[in-house]
């Protein structure tokens, strides 16, 4: 046996409802620092378990992610495996104080079965592009003064912006914006298909 499986942690972490829907690329940028913090959790402790992981679900606001449990290989073939076995639940509950640090943007409790996070500093990078329109805004003047995209790149961005934002404008017109509307520069992601964009 290579492997003795012994337990599963469900982690949902919450994006906040401040910010715009994330693209799937911004998804799994969370996903990915949140798989990461896992690891140095694990890395950090004395107990000799490993994991594999599975993204379960993705929507807006919300990413849920399993985490399968594990005893080494190494553990499993020196018979020490019922010692951390019955340790499996003191980590299991020290899970959620061990990945919330306000260095690594994640704060976590228990929820029912679950581990319930907010993800703050990954989506504070993110909202650098996030842009809350105003009185007598138009997309040009905060695509080239807010955001600074080069005039040359400005029209491409204009309509990517109207394609993923759609609810930010007035009937689909790309000059009638919504006054409070929130709206992100586009990522490479999200130009694909859009005249004058990644192909």
């Amino acid at each position: 046996m290579d492997k003795l499986y012994v337990g599963t942690i469900t982690a949902v972490v919450d994006i906040p409802h401040s910010h715009p829907p994330l693209t799937k690329d911004e998804e799994a940028e969370v996903a990915a620092a949140f798989i990461e913090r896992f690891q140095q959790v694990l890395a950090s402790q004395v107990y000799p378990f490993g994991f594999d992981f599975e993204l379960v679900s993705s929507r807006r606001g919300c990413i849920k992610l399993k985490f399968m449990v594990y005893l080494t290989a190494a553990v499993v073939a020196a018979g020490t495996a019922f010692d951390y076995i019955s340790k499996y639940k003191d980590f299991r509950e020290s899970v959620p104080a061990l990945i919330s640090d306000a260095s690594n943007g994640f704060k976590c409790y228990v929820r029912d079965d679950e581990i319930a996070c907010k993800a703050f500093l990954q989506t504070n990078q993110l909202s650098t592009r996030l842009y809350v329109v105003v009185e007598g805004d138009s997309l040009s003047k905060i695509v080239l003064d807010k955001w600074q995209v080069p005039r040359a790149q400005s029209k491409q961005v204009m309509y990517a912006v109207l394609k993923h934002y759609p609810q930010a404008f007035m009937n689909g017109d790309i000059n009638k914006l919504r006054v409070g509307a929130k709206i992100s520069l586009p990522t490479e992601e999200m130009k694909k298909g859009v005249p004058g964009g990644s192909r």
